[in-house]
């Protein structure tokens, strides 16, 4: 007969599930924070060379400030935003601005300060592109390691081992494209980088106008890319919590568990709502993000484990026998790369757009 486990065995294993895949995740953070770095420092030697003048002015009246803001640019000016526009990845922005720098009556006024806020838009979406592509790449890894780690510790858990599906690349395309929390992430990124450019080009706007130094005014840019990163990297922890959890219930599916319990991170930083779930059971079938499955809200913890009752433990022998040989497989020696090879067919495809 298969072994029961503890209840803390199955909740220090959901958690360290949830871990790792946060672990897994804190490259492609640390990597979108070089970008954002790039993209400051791209920032200042742009403002150095528009305005060197004022760089080494700081007396410039109102007015003058204003003039000079005013001036046109040179066409070899324009030919370098051109070159910066055609790198972003994004077809409709990239479409967009280049439109926008191509049009005859706007090249033939363009400002310096008009110029200046295209390079800022320019800069920092090369960001968001960059960490679409990146965190993509993170979401569908931890929709499947959630999806077969879970199987794996659910077999090791009742020291049964049976055949499990691969995930569909269609259901990870599905899982990617949920609009659990009001907007794609896709979306989420892009109003996130567009808040950032907003906020960064009235800081100089109105910096450039009131007299600021420059000094002060880089400053202020420093402080709302660093903020970018934050809102990047809350961003990125609360999805991997979604996918995660996400991966699992698509594990369960697979593994014929029609229950799962709640598990809450318990500590001095765990929130109310998952406090009032935790431990709680719910049907799989009826698990929605955000109201009885994680994420419950942003920096969520939480996480869930397959709720196991006799009837289950009957039917896991069961399909644990090979058909032609009749013989059970066991894993409690068996790790996840063995496991993995036994029980899981082929090599994950990759998904495609």
């Amino acid at each position: 007969m298969a072994k029961q486990r503890t209840n803390q065995y199955w909740i220090e294993r959901s958690n360290q599930l949830l871990a790792s895949m946060h672990q897994q995740s804190t490259p492609y953070v640390h990597e979108i924070n070089k970008y954002y770095d790039k993209a400051l420092k791209d920032l200042q030697k742009d403002i150095n060379k528009i305005f060197q003048v004022y760089a080494n002015n700081h007396n410039l009246t109102r007015a003058e400030a204003k003039r000079l803001l005013n001036t046109k640019i040179s066409t070899r000016e324009i030919e370098h935003l051109r070159r910066e526009i055609s790198q972003i990845a994004n077809a409709e922005l990239k479409k967009s601005l280049l439109a926008q720098l191509n049009a005859n009556a706007y090249s033939a006024r363009i400002s310096r300060i008009e110029a200046l806020k295209q390079s800022i838009q320019v800069h920092y979406s090369k960001v968001a592109d960059k960490q679409l592509t990146l965190s993509k790449a993170a979401y569908i890894n931890t929709i499947r390691e959630s999806y077969y780690m879970t199987a794996y510790n659910l077999q090791k858990g009742i020291d049964i081992g049976f055949r499990i599906a691969q995930i569909p690349n269609e259901t990870i395309k599905a899982i990617l494209n949920t609009n659990w929390s009001g907007k794609l992430y896709s979306q989420r990124i892009w109003g996130n980088s567009q808040h950032t450019i907003d906020s960064i080009a009235e800081t100089l706007t109105s910096g450039f106008i009131s007299g600021k130094s420059i000094p002060k005014m880089v400053k202020e840019i420093q402080e709302l890319t660093q903020y970018g990163k934050y809102a990047a990297e809350r961003l990125i922890r609360t999805e991997c919590t979604f996918f995660s959890n996400q991966g699992a219930m698509e594990s369960y599916r697979e593994c014929e568990i029609e229950k799962y319990v709640f598990v809450a991170t318990l500590d001095n930083r765990t929130s109310k709502q998952c406090q009032k779930h935790d431990r709680k059971v719910y049907e799989v079938r009826k698990a929605v993000p955000g109201k009885n499955l994680p994420p419950l809200h942003t920096w969520c913890r939480s996480t869930t484990r397959a709720y196991l009752g006799e009837k289950y433990l009957r039917n896991a022998k069961r399909r644990a026998r090979d058909p032609v040989t009749g013989k059970t497989y066991l894993v409690g020696n068996m790790n996840y790369e063995q496991w993995y090879n036994q029980y899981v067919k082929g090599s994950p495809e990759k998904v495609n757009d």
